[in-house]
């Protein structure tokens, strides 16, 4: 029996001592001082010392000095508890002078008298999985601020059911909530869009699952109760072809959406004034044909719309009476010296006639360079013949 309890034992002893040359792991003894009384040769991989240069020296010694205090009552209350440990995360210093972390567990033993002789335990190399979780924690603090002074509010919902809100961003404060509130309340997203585009919201959504992403715009009322303009974008989230999640940005847009609102507006007005304004407004390219890229819509008084002029660009120079158009031509490159422009010519009118016609135009330069003619024509017909009919009459008159 006694032959094969020592078997048994030499067979863990080779189990431990395989661990502890193999492993990122060391074994150690101290007395209820402190002091080391055994460690492993493992230590060597791992602090760089051998057993023999710390047997006998505090194990605080090797503690970094910020935290050195602290650990040492930490160790002086687990000795005096006599109580097992298998949290003690801590960082030590390494015979180079680095600093590595290791994770201590370990117990109190003793006598056959019960007399406390000490602790042992085993210590482990978490070093490298301890730099990655400051990584990560440093990578998330990143992320939090950048998300913190982003115009974008992140989220992530469930994909079912009121698709309560698992994730918010901390910046939803903008619109004067507190991240918690859509947490702890699943309906108080589609409580706070707008009633009028709430149906058109909720009945939108579908095209998420059969698209996989989402784009809408809709009122969301604040915290005080006023309302603001925001972009919805959405994406789905899948493991296979089973919804697992959504997640999505929103964009505060209410300034984007009163100017373009404003500048509809504006464009109305300004197509109004232009239809019932006898001078004709365009813009036409500082080259070649000098193609019309717009032209106002009271073009109809010659009878054309103004799509004809821009689809074909020689239209404008197809139109000009034969007898003017060699002059027009000529005079038109005087824009590049001069800056602007006044000609008179005949305009063929759809109906076959021809009306007459003051070309006012500016040109457009950037950095020096020109990039648009910008001008107008006015019907001057009724004018030429009057001043027709006068100089009649005063030949007459003077024969």
């Amino acid at each position: 029996m006694r032959k094969k309890n020592g078997e048994s034992l030499q067979v863990f002893q080779n189990r431990l001592q395989d661990i502890d040359e193999k492993s990122r792991v060391w074994f150690w003894e101290i007395d209820p001082e402190g002091r080391y009384t055994f460690v492993s040769r493992g230590i060597e991989r791992i602090l760089g010392y051998s057993p023999e240069e710390v047997i006998g020296k505090h194990c605080y010694d090797f503690y970094i000095q910020e935290k050195r205090e602290a650990l040492k009552v930490q160790l002086g209350d687990i000795i005096e508890k006599r109580e097992s440990f298998s949290n003690l995360d801590k960082q030590e210093i390494k015979k180079n002078g680095e600093a590595i972390w290791l994770h201590s567990s370990g117990g109190p033993f003793f006598d056959d008298a019960g007399r406390l002789l000490g602790l042992r335990g085993i210590k482990t190399d978490i070093d490298a999985s301890q730099k990655t979780q400051d990584e990560l924690r440093k990578a998330q603090k990143k992320l939090e601020i950048l998300l913190s002074v982003s115009p974008a509010i992140l989220f992530a919902s469930e994909p079912f059911g009121d698709y309560a809100t698992t994730f918010i961003s901390q910046n939803i404060r903008q619109l004067g909530y507190e991240p918690r509130e859509f947490l702890e309340n699943p309906s108080l997203w589609s409580s706070v869009i707008h009633p009028e585009e709430a149906p058109q919201v909720f009945f939108k959504r579908h095209e998420l699952f059969e698209e996989g992403a989402l784009s809408q715009e809709y009122r969301f009322r604040q915290k005080d109760g006023t309302y603001r303009w925001i972009r919805s974008e959405q994406v789905l989230i899948k493991e296979g072809d089973h919804p697992v999640e959504i997640l999505g940005a929103l964009l505060d847009i209410t300034e984007k959406r009163e100017l373009r609102e404003k500048l509809i507006r504006s464009e109305r007005r300004m197509m109004h004034l232009q239809s019932t304004s006898p001078a004709i407004t365009y813009n036409c390219q500082p080259f070649g044909d000098y193609a019309v890229t717009f032209l106002s819509g009271n073009v109809n008084q010659f009878g054309y719309l103004p799509k004809e002029f821009l689809v074909d660009p020689s239209l404008w120079s197809a139109s000009i009476h034969p007898e003017d158009a060699p002059q027009v031509f000529f005079k038109r490159r005087q824009i590049f010296e001069k800056g602007e422009l006044t000609l008179e010519y005949r305009f063929l009118h759809r109906n076959g006639s021809y009306r007459w016609i003051r070309d006012f135009s500016s040109l457009i330069k950037d950095n020096g360079k020109p990039i648009e003619i910008v001008g107008y024509w006015l019907d001057i017909t009724e004018q030429k013949e009057l001043k027709a009919e006068v100089d009649i009459a005063r030949k007459t008159e003077d024969g």
